[in-house]
């Protein structure tokens, strides 16, 4: 059975709302996908004709034993690609969850595996992650100057300007702080940032520091208009 891409989208849509929120409404199924509901209604009856749901009017839309095996495989395939671009090639969230939707529609079983078997392998093996982080932080940067972001989603060797402090120093783990002399309107270097993501090191003045996920969640954070300036002040 092969499946359009527009199949494949609502699949997945129905499948990540029964996941989070336990019901499939076409209200909501439009909502997620920026569709009309007629539109909505006319992809489930083409759905239940593949034998993928299962579709009454009016009534919350069910995946069939067959669908929930497509709309699973679909998801895997998008959260293996996401977790490589984000995690491995530290594109920002959101760009690489768009680059996983189109992918996840033309890449095979096959090749989905091959690409979780090499992120598998970078993740547990730090010092191949380290290469790979130093060739990485000599690219260019591809978003454009002024992007925000929390300094939890920070890519590697590029100049940011401290936007805004969070007040939730108080909900920190023990242990934990901010960095007091950080101040709103600080320029800063991203330094490196762990595989995980678990800690970033900035240099800011004469200060360098590692700072835990937590923190790094609190200070937000936009790219400097000197946006392609690497830490190296290469372009």
């Amino acid at each position: 059975m092969k499946l359009t891409k527009s199949n494949e989208d609502y699949l997945e849509a129905i499948g990540f709302l029964l996941r989070e929120r336990g019901v499939a409404l076409v209200s909501d199924i439009a909502a997620s996908l920026n569709v009309k509901m007629p539109s909505v209604t006319s992809a489930i009856r083409q759905l239940a004709a593949l034998g993928l749901v299962e579709y009454v009017q009016y009534a919350p839309v069910k995946l069939t034993e067959r669908g929930k095996v497509v709309a699973d495989e679909i998801m895997s395939s998008h959260r293996t690609l996401r977790v490589f671009f984000k995690n491995i090639l530290h594109i920002p969230n959101s760009r690489a969850n768009e680059i996983a939707c189109q992918l996840e529609h033309i890449m095979d079983v096959d090749e989905i595996g091959r690409v979780a078997r090499l992120t598998g392998f970078l993740l547990a093996n730090p010092e191949f992650m380290g290469s790979l982080n130093d060739e990485l932080s000599a690219l260019p940067v591809t978003e454009p100057a002024g992007t925000t972001m929390t300094l939890d989603k920070v890519r590697a060797g590029i100049k940011y300007v401290v936007q805004k402090i969070a007040s939730g120093r108080r909900n920190l783990p023990d242990g934990m702080a901010l960095p007091d002399d950080l101040k709103v309107g600080t320029e800063l270097e991203v330094i490196r940032v762990a595989q995980l993501g678990d800690t970033v090191s900035i240099r800011y003045g004469e200060t360098c520091i590692a700072l835990n996920r937590e923190v790094s969640r609190l200070i937000t954070v936009r790219i400097n208009d000197e946006g392609e300036k690497t830490v190296s002040g290469r372009r």
